[in-house]
């Protein structure tokens, strides 16, 4: 064994590993592992499994794992210890805990739509202020002002009496339509990046020269990853939470208040796209009136486009629709990742729906509006991927249930167009710009394929394993001194939400993580002084200084011979923040693999 100690934490990066093939084999004696005198955390060829320390740390330190299946399990403490008691209080205290989680989901969809309408509202009248307001209520939208007549009209004078523009003539009009829309667009961008602006957690430095806590944040210490939490639409967020981890204060209420106020002028700003946008007739509404507009079915009901497609000379109408869907994806494709409240579902749909309504001119059997209902369905479905919930959608938009059937063939046919193009949709890849973490299984697995590598690969050096496991004697107590180096040595790995390994005999005892460990610690103050034993297995005596309370005694294990997709699955399925590894054949602990270096770890198999 080289006689230079590697110091390996955290930061260090992941080397390729020589392919192993998966046919299962019998060890020899001499070949166990941890039996040749050798540290079990090491190849074959005596050499660690990671390179040497480098500068670089890994890209999703910010970020707090959370470990989805004990959660589940904490939550059913109450409920069970509820149906064991005796009683009619307790019965219906029983009753009232399995039933928290349907009166929830419910509270919040009522909440979710009142906020929903409120913005609905503000956003349409807001938007409508760009070209007028209405004589009789100044807060009425045109719709409602203007009763029984069309919104998209050339003339916008011509609309009704108790609507009053601002100013006459087109570039009179277009220079107060830019304006307001501006000055919109600066309301929402200022209340997103002045208001909801916070930077993650940063893990102690090891390059400082000295230890500075682990969540600490003082004037000499780097910040870190800047976000806007109002920012965009929110859905690569969302998925990084439903993937396991923590982003502080995005589900705050401040959020939540400066995202509806944001996405009502956000909205009305026609994505601060006016500038090609005003001056085809059809685009200078707001994205949702807009594909209302384009869907409308000339059978039944009349319209500035019913009009437009029933003269003989059709070759502007034609033009805008050709504008209208360049124009809504070109622009879109640039304000994508505006520090703005909104998102792209609304701009696809209206762009597919400009094409679709564009091909429909040319087939005279079926009505142009199916066509611009599929075109916008496959559009949508080329960018986001989405397929059953997608159709669901287009639905409840259009109840039009006998046009499920193409619906569902376009989603399929675009989305298989756009998965030979790219693997990803556009929420996987803002989530890469963006950095956020995320565990897809079906991409993990196509990364894999080709690898064949077993678990043994994220095996950490031994340095490292010394740093996070700690050897209980058999009275099952650690002195305070001890544990304090051992926490001061979590934090310097550079993580912020790590672990400490407890064994006997190489064999695994249980998890404590680092910040209940730290918790606990803070809790005994100087009561317990630094050579006073600590409890942290075994059962507890009266006068001891207990911390098994927080120690997992039941942390999942993997053995270090297993296909590496067995790990994707317990990590992606599971929820779980680590797991630990076990030697093939023996059971003795040989490392530790965390979320964090997991997908650190895959996204290397990209480059």
């Amino acid at each position: 064994m080289s006689q230079d100690i590697e110091h390996a934490d955290e930061q260090t990066r992941l080397l390729p590993h020589p392919t192993v093939e998966r046919q299962p084999r019998l060890q020899k004696p001499d070949e166990e592992l941890g039996s040749t005198g050798s540290p079990s955390y090491l190849n074959r060829g005596g050499h660690h499994r990671f390179s040497t320390s480098t500068e670089d740390r890994l890209p999703y330190n910010s970020f707090v794992t959370v470990d989805l299946l004990r959660d589940r399990v904490k939550d059913s403490y109450p409920h069970g210890q509820s149906l064991v008691r005796q009683g009619l209080r307790h019965r219906l205290i029983s009753t009232v805990e399995s039933c928290q989680g349907w009166i929830m989901a419910a509270l919040v969809g009522c909440l979710t739509a009142c906020v929903a309408f409120l913005v609905d509202i503000a956003e349409a009248t807001v938007s409508d202020w760009k070209s007028g307001y209405c004589w009789t209520n100044v807060f009425s939208t045109k719709e409602n002002c203007c009763v029984n007549r069309d919104a998209i009209n050339a003339e916008a004078g011509d609309l009704c009496e108790q609507w009053h523009i601002w100013v006459s003539g087109f570039w009179k009009s277009y220079g107060v339509f830019l304006g307001f829309a501006l000055s919109f667009g600066m309301i929402s961008a200022s209340a997103t990046t002045y208001l909801t602006k916070v930077h993650m957690p940063v893990a102690a430095s090891t390059r400082a020269g000295k230890h500075r806590g682990n969540l600490a944040r003082q004037d000499d210490e780097e910040i870190g990853k800047a976000m806007y939490l109002a920012a965009g639409s929110g859905i690569p967020e969302i998925r990084v939470i439903l993937s396991g981890f923590v982003i502080p204060h995005l589900l705050d209420f401040k959020v939540l208040v400066v995202k509806a106020f944001g996405a009502v002028f956000a909205v009305a700003t026609v994505l601060v796209t006016v500038l090609l946008q005003y001056p085809n007739p059809m685009t200078r509404e707001p994205g949702d009136i807009t594909f209302k507009n384009i869907l409308v079915d000339c059978r039944s009901g009349k319209s500035w486009i019913c009009e437009m497609e029933s003269r003989k000379s059709r070759s502007s109408y034609l033009g805008w629709l050709v504008h209208g869907c360049v124009a809504k994806l070109v622009l879109t494709t640039i304000t994508f990742g505006c520090k703005v409240p909104s998102g792209i579902i609304i701009p696809a749909l209206d762009a597919g729906a400009f094409f679709g309504r564009f091909v429909g001119q040319w087939i005279t059997t079926l009505p142009p509006g199916i066509f611009a209902m599929v075109g916008a369905a496959a559009f949508l479905a080329g960018v986001s991927r989405m397929t059953i919930s997608l159709c669901v959608i287009m639905f409840e938009l259009t109840g039009e249930l006998e046009y499920i059937v193409p619906n569902m063939i376009a989603i399929l046919v675009a989305k298989w167009v756009a998965d030979s193009i790219e693997i990803q949709g556009v929420y996987d890849l803002a989530q890469n710009v963006q950095g956020l973490p995320f565990l897809d299984l079906d991409h993990c697995r196509g990364l894999v394929q080709k690898e064949h590598e077993r678990v043994e690969i994220l095996i950490p050096p031994e340095q490292t394993m010394r740093e996070i496991s700690i050897d209980i004697p058999k009275h099952g107590m650690i002195s305070r001194n001890v544990l304090d180096e051992k926490l001061e040595q979590l934090k310097r790995r550079g993580l912020i939400d790590g672990g400490l390994v407890l064994v006997q005999n190489d064999m695994l005892q249980g998890y404590l993580s680092e910040a209940e460990l730290e918790s606990g610690l803070n809790r005994m103050g100087e009561a317990c002084g630094a050579s006073s034993p600590i409890r942290l297995l075994g059962p507890r005596e009266d006068g001891d200084f207990d911390l098994s309370v927080f120690v997992d005694r039941t942390p999942l294990t993997i053995s270090a011979q297993a296909p590496i997709e067995y790990a994707i699955e317990m990590f992606g399925k599971l929820g779980l923040c680590y797991i630990c590894v076990v030697a093939e054949g023996t059971g003795k602990l040989v490392g530790v693999i965390e979320k964090k270096r997991f997908l650190s770890w895959l996204e290397s198999l990209k480059h």
